[in-house]
């Protein structure tokens, strides 16, 4: 799930530099080198969270019962069942608090410097997890355990300011360049699946699958580090940053801004609210958990990648489509009615799925068919709610208050994620 919010999260700062003159006659963008960088940018931003809850498999190997050999779905343990619920609520702290922090001080620092030390703590965090996939951790399975929740809360917090800071990075840049980094992020939850199938593809080990997938993520981060160290001594790259200069002694957002854009925006922070609710209480909390009604190879090593993560990915960013490109103006009253019924109507099915370990509520729908579609609707509705309630916010405030509205929508992002990961916790305790 946290990949999703972030990735919706950039478009809607985005969607407020539309109207900001672009630079002109710029130097030549050679080998069109900044878009690739753009493009990779928008990967980074989802990257990071995306991958830790993909690698399902593996964190479910590391936190096994060793001393079970049949490596049964019913007799998980505590670590199995509460490591991606528990992930979530960790990450909520850092989003919260940052996101409190850049309403109030975020413009007084420089962008540039933010952008490549999260990069670097970023690569850091990953290189580390991808040494412990080779350190056989059996013996100290709860500190790793704290290890593992510790390093997601720290790319939770490096991501945070990254999305940030590469959001005034994007005005000073020809709009084009704003669309590259558009697509990077909505390929991103899909390349990384796609990755993590082909992982599991590849090794029949879980230990030989994650060091590849962690490798590669590695590379990725690493790689982007690099290219913007080297894109931004390019002329073309200076002459945008320098077409647009910093205002980092601009006063502080005041009480009064904030009410102003809160009052203009209340309907698409409770669609928000409403989405972000049901999907922080099922996803990844219980879907990380559902199990496919067969045996062998589908089950044991594609049912996870491809069934939960591919498939939601895929679906979300259909309705994100669906949200930008139908011209279908829905009321916004209606669409917050759609959020609460997608909520009261999925949720529960989701819960009833083939979810292990359990041992008060029965499965309602034990089909891997079932689930997929579940899975899919409900991810399609979030969608298109999160995304239209994002592209409203200009048209619903002006230029001066679109960025303090932006700044409101996404600190109850982590509002909902605080409010909501601890019910994914409750409801696993309820399986």
């Amino acid at each position: 799930m946290e990949a999703e919010i972030v990735e919706a999260e950039t478009i809607t700062k985005v969607a407020w530099t539309e109207d900001l003159p672009e630079p002109k006659a710029p130097p030549k963008d050679k080998y069109l080198i900044c878009h690739i960088l753009f493009f990779l940018l928008g990967i980074v931003h989802i990257l990071p969270i995306s991958f830790l809850a993909s690698a399902n498999n593996f964190w479910l190997h590391k936190f096994r019962n060793v001393s079970d050999t049949t490596e049964s779905d019913d007799n998980r343990t505590a670590l199995q069942s509460y490591f991606s619920s528990a992930r979530s609520v960790i990450n909520t702290v850092p989003w919260v608090l940052l996101g409190i922090w850049n309403v109030l001080y975020g413009h007084r620092f420089k962008m540039m410097p933010k952008i490549i030390v999260t990069l670097i703590i970023e690569t850091t965090v990953f290189a580390i997890l991808t040494a412990f996939v080779e350190i056989n951790t059996d013996s100290y399975q709860a500190t790793f355990f704290g290890i593992a929740l510790l390093s997601s809360a720290v790319l939770t917090a490096g991501n945070v300011v990254n999305i940030f800071s590469s959001t005034m990075l994007y005005p000073k840049f020809p709009h084009n360049y704003m669309k590259t980094c558009m697509m990077g992020e909505a390929a991103s939850g899909i390349v990384c699946d796609i990755l993590n199938v082909i992982s599991v593809a590849i090794f029949s080990d879980v230990n030989d699958a994650a060091l590849m997938y962690f490798l590669i993520g590695t590379f990725i981060l690493a790689f982007t580090l690099g290219l913007l160290l080297l894109v931004s001594k390019m002329e073309f790259f200076q002459y945008c940053i320098t077409s647009f200069p910093e205002d980092i002694k601009k006063k502080k957002t005041t009480n009064s801004d904030m009410k102003v854009a809160f009052k203009k925006i209340w309907i698409g922070i409770l669609i928000l609210m409403l989405v972000m609710g049901a999907m922080g209480s099922t996803h990844t909390s219980i879907t990380s958990l559902v199990v496919s009604e067969g045996s062998g190879v589908w089950a044991k090593k594609y049912f996870s990648p491809v069934a939960t993560f591919l498939l939601s990915d895929i679906f979300l960013l259909l309705g994100r489509f669906a949200s930008s490109y139908i011209p279908v103006k829905i009321p916004e009253p209606i669409l917050c009615a759609y959020s609460a019924f997608n909520a009261l109507v999925f949720v529960p099915a989701i819960i009833f799925c083939n979810a292990k370990p359990r041992k008060h509520l029965s499965v309602l729908f034990p089909h891997d068919w079932e689930y997929a579609l579940i899975l899919g609707l409900f991810m399609l509705g979030n969608g298109y709610l999160f995304n239209t309630a994002i592209t409203n916010i200009p048209r619903k405030t002006t230029k001066e208050e679109s960025e303090v509205a932006f700044n409101i929508f996404n600190l109850f992002v982590g509002v909902a994620q605080m409010i909501s990961n601890p019910v994914g916790l409750l409801f696993v305790k309820l399986l």
